[in-house]
């Protein structure tokens, strides 16, 4: 279900855009700071962050439409 306020659904596609991003470049960064490390240790590595990522802060931002006053008003974002 998509965010019925405009800019809920806004910051949400922002948010989720930067987290992946985020995750990205860290794989990466990974990647190439330690070679060594097995193709399954970075898939295990890879899976644990992105379950972390979700239920952090992916799944919260699916149910911003109905926080998005409240957030609003804390952020001061009105």
């Amino acid at each position: 279900m998509a965010p019925a306020h405009p800019a809920a659904e806004e910051l949400r596609r922002d948010m989720c855009a930067h987290v992946t991003t985020v995750v990205e470049e860290e794989l990466a960064r990974l990647r190439r700071r330690r070679p060594e490390l097995s193709a399954a240790a970075l898939r295990d590595i890879e899976e644990t962050l992105w379950r972390t990522v979700d239920r952090l802060l992916l799944t919260p931002m699916r149910r911003l439409d109905r926080h998005y006053d409240r957030a609003r008003q804390l952020f001061d974002l009105a």
